[in-house]
């Protein structure tokens, strides 16, 4: 699998090299979707895991490749797109949340994700804690902030 992911610094760019990333962009640099057919030699994305659909939505779906999909994980507002690249594509987008997981699912879910922490296969990055009394501030940081690992809410 060739996994494309973006940062906004070089410090970001850098996580997620180390996370698995094939290779990595700068979302922040004017033009950084034109390596997309580069990268992917002219097919184009299958998934794109949006995280701020608010923002990239629209850019999204210009580089989606035949029978695409964008999945939106997370947005913090509307945005208006021209649904002609969706037609083009015949691509998909789909809305996730976790509250809409059955019990059994978040269980099947939890235990996979859980035996791959066990066996050290995948390592999530912790980039702040915060004191489960701190939960406001953490939430202020997580939306003024750029991300840099996990934000973990700690009860003691």
């Amino acid at each position: 699998m060739t996994v494309i992911r973006t940062a906004g610094t070089p410090e970001g760019l850098e996580l997620v090299a180390q996370s698995g990333a094939t290779h990595t962009l700068d979302h922040t640099q004017p033009g950084y979707l034109e390596r997309i057919d580069e990268l992917t030699d002219g097919h184009g994305i299958d998934l794109v895991v949006e995280m701020l659909a608010n923002r990239n939505l629209q850019d999204d779906t210009g580089v989606l490749a035949r029978n695409g999909r964008i999945v939106v994980v997370g947005s913090r507002g509307p945005i208006e797109i021209n649904p002609r690249s969706l037609m083009v594509a015949e691509a998909d987008i789909r809305g996730t949340a976790l509250w809409n997981v059955t019990p059994a699912d978040f269980e099947e879910t939890y235990s996979a994700i859980d035996k791959l922490l066990q066996a050290k296969e995948i390592r999530p990055v912790v980039g702040r804690r915060f004191a489960l009394a701190e939960a406001a501030d953490a939430h202020r940081f997580i939306t003024t902030s750029p991300a840099r690992g996990k934000v973990i809410l700690q009860a003691r």
